[in-house]
C-alpha cells in the first residue's frame, strides 16, 4: 500500500511543468486517431479564461486588472472484460500567466473498477462527491480541495483510494481506504484572492505518518419513498487546514503554516421531494482532540416549471448555516442565510443563471455570486462569472477578499 501512495505522490504533486505538460496534453488530445490506437474513447477540452478584477489589489506583490490562463482537460475511457471491467483517465492541466502557483497538472481520476453481481470495485485515483445542498457542502470530506482552480471550493483534487461498493436491496453500502492524503492549494504571493500572510508550503500533521496517514470513510445510501438519505463516517487527516502564523527560519518573515488534525466526523444527507419542491439538509459532527464540532446546512429549492407558459424553469432557493462555533469557526459559513435562484432556459444550447447571495447575520457581511453557460454552435461552450463582497466586516474572513471582486469569461472547445 505505501508503495502505490508514494507512486501516486510523485503523478499528482507534480507542480509547474508549464508548457511541457500542455504540449503533451494536447498532443494526446489532437490526434483524432487516439481511439483507435488506445481503444474505448477519447474526449478532451481546451479553454481559455480571462479574470477581471474591478479593484486594486490590497497587497504590494499581486497583479492588478486581468489574470489570464488556458486548461486542457482530457478523458479517456475503455471497457472490456466483456464490460465487467473498465479504466478511466481524466488529466487536467492549467497554465496561468499572472500567478505561477495556479500553474498545475493533476491527474482528476485514474482508475480501474471492475463490476460485479454484489457491486464493485475500484482502484486508483477518484473524485467522490457527497452533498445535497447549494450554497455548501458539509458532509462532502473524501477529496480536497483545488482552491488555485477556483474560491468556491466545487473543483477537487484527485484523491488515490481503494473504494468497495455493495449494493444489497436494501441500500448501497460504500467502503473507502484512502492510503494518501494531498494538501490544500493556495494562490501565489502575486496572486488574488489570498490570505494578507504567505501560506507555507509546509504543513503540519498530528499524525506522525503526516500525509501517509491511512484514512478511512464510509457512507451508507438508500431512498425511502420521497426521502433520498445518506450516512456517512469518515476518520482520517482533516482537508480543511487551520492556519497557524509562524517564523519562517530562512526569511525571517510571518507565515501561516497549515496545520492538519486527526479528525472523526460523522455526517447526514437528507433531500425530501414533492412536488416543485425540493428540502434539503446536510449535518456534521466533528470530533478532535480538542474538541466536537457540529455544523447544519439546511433549506429547500421550489421550481416554477413552464413560466407563462414557455420552456423557461425558476428554481428559488433559501438555505440556512448553523455552526457551533460560531464566528470563531474555520469555516466563514456559520451563521448565515444563503438566497438564490436558478433559470433554466431549456432551449437547445442549454441556457443556465444561478445567481445568489450569502448574508452574514451577524456581522452583516454579504457574499455575492453569480454563474452563467450556453453553448457556442456545436463544439464551443461559454461561461461566465461573478463573484464579490459587500459590507465587510473587520473581523470577517472575506476581509483579505474585499478588494478582489471579479468578472471572469471562460470559452471551451470541446473535441
Amino acid at each position: 500500500m505505501k508503495s502505490i501512495s508514494l507512486l501516486a505522490h510523485k503523478l499528482i504533486t507534480t507542480r509547474k511543468r508549464g508548457a511541457l505538460v500542455a504540449l503533451l496534453l494536447f498532443s494526446l488530445a489532437a490526434r483524432s486517431s487516439a481511439e483507435g490506437i488506445l481503444g474505448g474513447e477519447l474526449n478532451f477540452e481546451i479553454g481559455g479564461e480571462s479574470r477581471w478584477f474591478t479593484d486594486s489589489p490590497a497587497f504590494a506583490d499581486q497583479f492588478d486588472g486581468f489574470q489570464n490562463s488556458f486548461l486542457i482537460e482530457a478523458e479517456w475511457y475503455r471497457s472490456f472484460g466483456g464490460g465487467d471491467w473498465e479504466i478511466t483517465a481524466k488529466p487536467f492541466y492549467r497554465q496561468d500567466f499572472q500567478d505561477a502557483d495556479r500553474t498545475h497538472f493533476d491527474l482528476r481520476e485514474l482508475h480501474l473498477r471492475t463490476w460485479r453481481d454484489w457491486g464493485s470495485l475500484t482502484l486508483g485515483l477518484q473524485k467522490i462527491f457527497w452533498g445535497v445542498t447549494e450554497s455548501q457542502h458539509l458532509v462532502d470530506i473524501i477529496n480536497q480541495t483545488d482552491l488555485v482552480e477556483s474560491p468556491d471550493g466545487e473543483d477537487k483534487l484527485g484523491q488515490p483510494m481503494v473504494q468497495l461498493t455493495l449494493t444489497p436491496t436494501w441500500g448501497t453500502l460504500d467502503f473507502f481506504v484512502l492510503p494518501y492524503f494531498r494538501e490544500r492549494t493556495f494562490p501565489g504571493a502575486e496572486g488574488r484572492l489570498r490570505t494578507p500572510l504567505q501560506v507555507s508550503e509546509d504543513s503540519i500533521f498530528e499524525n506522525d505518518r503526516e500525509d501517509e496517514h491511512t484514512d478511512f470513510a464510509f457512507r451508507y445510501s438508500h431512498y425511502f419513498g420521497a426521502f433520498d438519505v445518506g450516512l456517512s463516517y469518515f476518520h482520517g487527516t482533516s482537508r480543511e487546514p487551520f492556519l497557524i502564523a509562524a517564523i519562517d527560519t530562512d526569511s525571517g518573515s510571518i507565515e501561516l503554516v497549515p496545520y492538519h488534525p486527526i479528525i472523526d466526523q460523522f455526517g447526514l444527507d437528507l433531500q425530501y421531494t414533492a412536488g416543485g419542491w425540493l428540502w434539503k439538509l446536510e449535518a456534521i459532527a466533528r470530533d478532535t482532540k480538542q474538541d466536537t464540532y457540529t455544523a447544519i446546512t439546511g433549506g429547500f429549492e421550489y421550481t416554477f416549471v413552464g413560466i407563462a407558459d414557455s420552456a423557461w424553469d425558476l428554481g428559488t432557493l433559501l438555505e440556512l448555516h448553523f455552526d457551533s462555533e460560531g464566528n470563531s469557526s474555520n469555516n466563514p459559513f456559520n451563521n448565515d442565510v444563503f438566497v438564490g435562484f436558478r433559470f433554466a432556459a431549456n432551449d437547445s444550447v442549454d441556457t443556465n443563471l444561478l445567481v445568489g447571495m450569502v448574508y452574514d447575520i451577524r456581522r452583516y457581511t454579504q457574499f455575492y455570486r453569480a454563474e452563467f453557460s450556453r453553448r457556442l454552435g456545436q463544439n464551443f461552450t461559454i461561461e461566465a462569472e461573478f463573484q464579490g463582497t459587500a459590507n465587510v466586516h473587520s473581523d470577517d474572513p472575506f476581509k483579505a477578499f474585499e478588494q478582489d471582486n471579479f468578472l471572469s469569461l471562460t470559452i471551451t472547445r470541446f473535441f
